[in-house]
């Protein structure tokens, strides 16, 4: 079986689409042709199911955590469509698509209900034949490419259509996609290419391929409709082709999680239930107390089954169903149950009950205290190595160990399938190690993976100013005189300069603090330090540096960063872990760079 195309397309556009601008819609476009709109335009066009991610029966909906009115739910079909907010920002580019076998000579029929695509009272459609359909995709993959590189869209999924009812598998979120439309659609045989584009605007574009003129040629519509044996002599018209096998898509760029954009284009999982029957039960059991109105009762329950069975199953119960009152204390004091009362259920399997805890303390209290906990857990239990890998480089990033934390990143993301959202965390690090260019390239790769949501594209933004602020060599501008270090009163002192010259004399090392930088750019006394065969600064200190230079755009504060960049000697490293949580631990209120400074010295 091979596959030719036609574009079903007003008079009035096929130049711009023979100059090779494909104009696309988008899925919310499609949805919201209604009512009086859709009376004045064709009927193969409008789809109240486009943009639409899933369907729930109506019986099921509070599984799902919705709630409506008893009189909503009267007037309320058997069936509830699911719109997600994102889903329809789509931009699609249809084509009809010409089954033909080769073996059979057969070419299967158009069916006359293509004329729905001619408008009410307007000029007849023409068809535009694309004659190597080959070619035709593959200055398609050209120009996405090119639009991949440049940044200007997330993803291209390009493929057949899939006819089937939306009602018959509703089970919840994820069983539509831009490539599923009902069985009453399917005369229109569709091929389809489906783009999202980083900057997510409602509206139509037209997506530049190059000329098509020597692939195409035009037809009358009826022409197409019914003397298509007149196109392919030798080819017997049918009205039914044999079943075909599985549809396939061809994917360009990555889909992420941060869309929020539900698809299911491919076989999806069936995920099994790993609880044992008596913890299933139970699960089953609140949520009839939920939908009871009876949620006061739900922590007792749980806390009493937890007593019974000490095993990870019910601990893991009651600690989610705290979290999600916000009660994440109380949380973690189911592990602490099963810690003290069955730790042999935790060395049947330290990676599930620990990581989930690492995660909780990691989300809702100091970092410090997960690093401690994962130390005493390592010390204790069997861990996957990589486990340990991921919690130890959570720990280390989030105190600002930035060098011994980039190196776990990076052993990580040599594994078979690399975490994309590490590559932020790459960049962040390497920036703070005052390498510009690799912090922009880590950068760049992250965002080629995920959309540019508001909360992705703000935190995104931030970084990549700040990087190409000294990549470029371009300070911000400033935005305010003041800053924390002008209150102090601090000055360059004969002291503090007479030290410097005498490690200068000694050939030793130095370690250079906040404070002590901060003098040297404004005494400019940089040529004291330019000799010493080492100096050492910690990653909190330039941390601070850059958020104090965030802040204000302080002209200091981007020369002092500058001039550590460029400057040989200088080396950015944090102190080993566990002298630091000692420090942490007997002095909590000490700043970050306070307390690597003193385990420095342990």
């Amino acid at each position: 079986m091979r596959y030719e195309y036609f574009k079903i397309i007003d008079t009035t556009f096929v130049q711009s689409l023979l100059e090779g601008n494909l104009y696309m819609n988008t899925l919310n476009y499609f949805r919201k042709l209604e009512g009086a709109a859709q009376k004045e335009e064709n009927k193969a066009q409008k789809d109240p199911m486009e943009g639409v991610c899933g369907t729930i029966p109506k019986n099921c909906l509070r599984q799902f955590g919705f709630h409506f009115s008893k009189d909503l739910l009267d007037v309320m079909g058997d069936h509830v469509p699911l719109l997600s907010d994102n889903y329809g920002y789509n931009n699609v580019f249809c084509l009809y698509r010409l089954q033909i076998d080769e073996d059979a000579k057969t070419i299967q029929r158009p069916s006359r209900q293509l004329v729905d695509f001619n408008d009410k009272d307007g000029a007849s459609k023409v068809v535009v034949r694309f004659r190597d359909s080959e070619e035709f995709l593959r200055r398609l993959e050209m120009a996405l490419h090119v639009a991949l590189t440049e940044q200007t869209m997330e993803y291209a999924i390009y493929g057949n259509v899939t006819y089937g009812s939306a009602w018959i598998s509703a089970d919840g979120p994820g069983t539509r996609s831009a490539f599923h439309k009902d069985p009453s659609y399917s005369y229109q045989e569709e091929w389809r290419l489906c783009i999202l584009r980083r900057e997510w605007v409602d509206e139509a574009i037209s997506f530049p391929v190059g000329n098509l003129t020597d692939l195409c040629e035009i037809m009358p519509l009826e022409q197409f409709l019914d003397h298509l044996d007149q196109i392919y002599p030798g080819y017997t018209l049918v009205e039914h082709t044999e079943k075909r096998s599985p549809e396939t898509y061809q994917m360009l760029g990555k889909i992420s999680a941060v869309s929020r954009l539900m698809y299911a284009y491919m076989p999806q999982m069936i995920q099994k239930p790993t609880r044992s029957d008596e913890a299933e039960a139970d699960w089953h059991y609140t949520q009839f107390l939920r939908l009871s109105d009876r949620q006061q009762e739900i922590d007792a329950y749980l806390d009493e089954r937890l007593q019974q069975y000490k095993d990870l199953d019910h601990m893991e119960l009651l600690a989610q169903y705290r979290l999600s009152q916000e009660r994440w204390v109380e949380g973690t004091d189911a592990f602490a149950y099963i810690l003290e009362n069955a730790p042999e259920q935790v060395k049947k399997d330290p990676a599930r009950f620990f990581f989930q805890l690492h995660t909780i303390l990691m989300q809702h209290q100091e970092p410090a205290d997960a690093a401690w906990f994962l130390e005493t857990a390592v010390s204790r239990y069997d861990f996957p190595e990589e486990l340990e890998k991921i919690m130890r480089s959570d720990c280390l990033f989030a105190l600002g160990f930035y060098d011994q934390a980039v190196e776990l990143f990076k052993e990580l993301q040599q594994q078979e399938s690399p975490d994309p959202v590490l590559e932020y965390d790459l960049a962040v690090s390497a920036f703070h190690l005052l390498h510009f260019e690799e912090a922009a390239e880590h950068l760049q790769a992250y965002m080629q993976c995920f959309s540019q949501s508001h909360t992705v594209a703000h935190k995104t933004n931030d970084l990549h100013k700040l990087i190409e602020c000294f990549r470029t060599r371009t300070p911000l501008k400033e935005t305010s005189s003041e800053h924390p270090f002008i209150g102090l009163g601090l000055t360059w002192t004969k002291e503090r300069e007479d030290v410097l010259q005498k490690a200068r004399v000694s050939g030793k090392g130095m370690y250079l603090d906040i404070f002590t930088l901060y003098l040297l750019e404004d005494a400019q006394k940089w040529d004291l330090i330019a000799d010493f065969p080492s100096i050492l600064v910690i990653p909190p200190t330039i941390e601070k540096l850059v958020g104090l230079y965030r802040d204000t755009g302080a002209p200091a504060f981007y020369r002092i960063i500058e001039r550590l960049a460029a400057m040989e000697n200088v080396t950015i490293r944090s102190s080993d872990l566990k002298p630091y949580l000692l420090i942490d631990l007997k002095f909590p209120e000490l700043s970050p760079c306070e307390k690597m400074e003193r385990a420095l010295m342990l």
